[in-house]
């Protein structure tokens, strides 16, 4: 596209970030009673399996290990998760779901899914092709993981 401003681009797209956080914020508040964190770190585990090492939750959410034990410490409070001794490394740390938290992975993903459909209603097959194409090249070129992703 010529002509495009690449920082207004970058604006623009922060900006709808921040708008689909926010959205998603109002969401899972209303129907889960969790944050977007909460309900990130509990897909994630959700989709690794039910149970992840504590130490993959630092990378993929870029949070510092205290925030992350801060976060698992919160949520086994509110018995959505549970820790598990590593068999062989006492080191390491299991986080696994509850019963809790499998149900907020369940409810979490429909309410989510329901969003998705009505941001996916927007666009076209050749758009959603588009965009995907555009994100790629992106996280290519800033270096940004695709699987750092947690929904």
């Amino acid at each position: 596209m010529r002509g495009a401003n690449p920082e207004a681009l970058v604006h623009s797209a922060m900006d709808m970030g921040i708008a689909f956080q926010r959205e998603c914020e109002k969401i899972l508040a209303r129907t889960c009673g969790y944050g977007v964190i909460q309900v990130k770190i509990v897909l994630f585990v959700a989709k690794k399996g039910d149970s992840v090492l504590q130490k993959e939750l630092e990378p993929v959410f870029n949070l510092s290990r205290p925030a992350i034990t801060q976060l698992v410490d919160t949520m086994t409070a509110n018995g959505l998760l549970y820790r598990e001794m590593v068999e062989g490394d006492k080191r390491l740390k299991k986080v696994c779901l509850t019963d809790s938290g499998k149900s907020l992975a369940r409810r979490s993903g429909l309410e989510l899914a329901k969003f998705y459909k009505l941001v996916g209603e927007a666009l076209d097959a050749q758009d959603m092709k588009n965009l995907s194409l555009i994100v790629k090249k992106l996280r290519k070129k800033l270096e940004i993981n695709s699987d750092q992703t947690a929904f």
